[in-house]
């Protein structure tokens, strides 16, 4: 499903990204899956997550989660939720990517040439850049057209 865009978006969503900055992970708040939400919800308007709000808070009910409420796993509920992806290399600003790293997969957004991921770097926690180069695949969320 392809979203309309707010016709602030662009500021929306670095207020969005911003307001992430520094902020821990903490599974069923702020985890790639809420994250990349609340991003798409301060595009549109709409929040393509909301069934998940609250009913999680660590990685086992997270996973119970995307079987009862999703389609089964992570990336199975994003196809379900936006369509077929792209590969990530054809992101454009405001897509939803889906990268698999040492702890597993994880939604981040695109902000052109690179995505933005909840997470740690070192002792640093918040967001982490990511090259596009480096994600398996984007789901476009919003209509660009």
């Amino acid at each position: 499903m392809k979203y309309k865009l707010k016709d602030d978006w662009p500021i929306a969503l670095a207020k969005e990204v911003e307001a992430a900055v520094g902020r821990p992970f903490l599974w069923g708040e702020h985890d790639c899956c809420l994250f990349a939400a609340k991003c798409v919800e301060a595009m549109t308007g709409v929040d393509p997550m909301a069934e998940f709000r609250g009913i999680y808070n660590d990685q086992e009910s997270a996973m119970a989660a995307l079987q009862e409420k999703g389609a089964g796993t992570l990336y199975d509920t994003m196809k379900q939720k936006f369509g077929e992806p792209k590969p990530a290399s054809q992101a454009r600003r405001g897509d939803v990517v889906y990268g698999v790293f040492k702890n597993g997969p994880a939604l981040g957004i695109c902000l052109g040439a690179e995505a933005v991921f909840v997470g740690a770097e070192g002792s640093a926690q918040g967001l982490v850049r990511e090259p596009l180069e480096n994600l398996a695949k984007a789901f476009e969320v919003i209509d660009h057209g």
